[in-house]
């Protein structure tokens, strides 16, 4: 047990007493239940697959953080804060999802990337606890893991941490890594983040923010698709205006046509003081989300590369984003930052119109990642801070045209 063997007994809250004298109360991350008046406990929280893993009964409480995919070997990963991995399995006994707990990463799971030449080896980052400065590493698919470089300036220390997001791998010459940070705790280093290369599979980080604001806080990386030798890349750079986090930081989205030695503004509409999370789909439209903590000027798109801008979603608190693999037309944002109306909304027209999709989910104002499956088009994959992972099936419409 982590924290020491007595933590179960030191982080007892909560007390409730059924009609029936049943008696539940909360301990370590368990809610448990005693039906002889205290003499003996059990956990309600989950039941047990035949090979061990866990299907929720709704009432979780994990810090879901991040949803990764690969099509080669059928494999999603689940990155959680305090809890590690989570690989999703099919032998639950009934429609809920069964998901296998790996405990060989860092506690705090916030990145995971794939090797491109080799599906089975896996890399993770992470943002807090016990090895918050490195980065994993796994040759069997993310079932078991080791320590294998640093990625950040983090430190052992007590609060010195740096939140890692958007890590990529170059998908021809993968000895090229990158990742950005955004919330530094310490406030002497607030100018040691923004973003980060790694030329040596991974082993070692470095900062360039040649051309970036200083501080920066860089949210997410996406590879321009024009250049076909992957040099040239996007990064979000977010907008961070409160002194609850560190550092604060003027946004914007950013190029660089040399791996990150060098930064270049895109031109963007004079609403939008950061960006988020950057996509872009098969057909080459970008879309930015601008949200922040307080503000943001919804979702927008370009057709070129950031000299004409559409908006097509104007709630301010936007942050992901993903495009459906299998229809362009199908677009998934979520809103938080202190949103009056938080949570999922879909679009199955390209952002003509959308529809607020929020049944189930405990805290929508708190949601961290959303993904559509890369494998059923019909399903999506959703990451909330407080309430866990959610498995989405999705309402599919069949459109048919005659042809003669």
């Amino acid at each position: 047990m982590r924290f020491g063997s007595d933590y179960a007994l030191r982080s007892t809250r909560g007390l409730d007493v059924g009609v029936d004298g049943s008696v539940m109360i909360i301990s370590d991350h368990s809610t448990m239940l005693s039906t002889d008046h205290g003499a003996t406990w059990k956990q309600v929280d989950e039941d047990y697959t035949p090979s061990g893993a866990i299907v929720g009964h709704g009432n979780s409480n994990l810090p879901a953080l991040t949803i990764a995919q690969d099509r080669r070997y059928e494999t999603t990963l689940l990155g959680s804060g305090e809890h590690n991995l989570w690989i999703p399995v099919d032998d639950s006994p009934d429609e809920r999802q069964a998901i296998k707990f790996v405990s060989s990463t860092q506690p705090t799971v916030s990145n995971i990337a794939f090797d491109p030449y080799n599906a089975k080896i896996v890399y993770a980052t992470s943002n807090r606890q016990e090895n918050k400065q490195n980065i994993f590493r796994s040759i069997d698919g993310g079932e078991h893991w080791e320590n294998y470089g640093v990625a950040t300036p983090a430190t052992n220390k007590w609060l010195d941490d740096f939140y890692t997001n958007g890590l990529t791998i170059d998908p021809i010459e993968n000895q090229f890594m990158y990742l950005g940070i955004t919330k530094i705790v310490d406030a002497n280093k607030s100018t040691k983040g923004g973003f980060f290369y790694s030329d040596d599979y991974g082993k070692t980080f470095h900062q360039s923010n040649n051309g970036l604001p200083s501080p920066a806080r860089i949210n997410d990386i996406k590879f321009d698709p024009r250049d076909y030798s992957m040099a040239s890349l996007f990064v979000a750079a977010e907008n961070y205006e409160f002194t609850y986090d560190l550092p604060q930081a003027v946004g914007g989205l950013y190029h660089s046509s040399n791996r990150g030695v060098s930064w270049t503004k895109v031109n963007t509409p004079p609403e939008v003081k950061g960006v988020q999370f950057i996509e872009i789909d098969h057909t080459n439209r970008m879309y930015i989300t601008t949200g922040y903590r307080g503000a943001g000027a919804g979702v927008w798109y370009t057709d070129d590369f950031g000299d004409n801008w559409t908006q097509i979603f104007e709630y301010p608190g936007t942050e992901c984003i993903d495009v459906s693999p299998f229809d362009h037309n199908l677009i998934v944002v979520t809103c938080k930052f202190m949103s009056k109306n938080p949570g999922v909304y879909v679009s199955r027209d390209r952002g003509k119109t959308w529809a607020k999709s929020n049944k189930n989910i405990v805290i929508p104002q708190e949601i961290e990642d959303v993904k559509f499956d890369i494998l059923n088009p019909g399903k999506m994959w959703l990451a909330t801070l407080g309430t866990g992972f959610y498995r989405v099936l999705l309402r599919m419409e069949m459109k048919c045209k005659l042809l003669k």
